[in-house]
């Protein structure tokens, strides 16, 4: 079972990103959460397969969010979402090693690539890790 942690302040987005994922995945549990600051403590707690979280969020922001994430889990795939696709927020998704930055205009036909694509780079990273082999 994969577990995807979604932070999202928008109940409808929310909703809307859940259900997207739910109907791509059999085996995922989507967690929501309207602030980083409880997704954080979750997080701390239990294990997560990946992260999607919006930017702009009450309390810390989603790129906060991250740095603090990457500090306790450095391998966790975070995807980061936005409604204001500026060049300064891609260069600190890079610097801050983000799976990626998307447009939440496009969440319908990017978000669970973009998921499967994290998911499939964190296993990777695992067996790279490990020395497992792939099946």
């Amino acid at each position: 079972m994969t577990t995807l942690v979604l932070i999202e302040d928008h109940p409808l987005l929310q909703q809307q990103a859940a259900t997207l994922l739910q109907a791509a995945f059999a085996d995922i549990t989507v967690i929501g959460f309207a602030d980083a600051e409880s997704a954080l403590a979750y997080c701390e707690q239990q294990a997560v397969d990946v992260v999607v979280t919006d930017l702009s969020l009450p309390g810390i922001s989603g790129m906060t969010l991250l740095e603090r994430l990457h500090r306790q889990q450095p391998q966790l795939p975070v995807i980061l979402q936005t409604l204001y696709d500026l060049p300064a927020h891609h260069h600190l998704a890079r610097l801050l090693s983000a799976s990626c930055l998307l447009d939440k205009a496009n969440m319908a036909s990017e978000l669970v690539p973009a998921v499967r694509a994290a998911l499939a780079q964190a296993a990777v990273k695992t067996v790279m890790s490990t020395g497992e082999r792939l099946s």
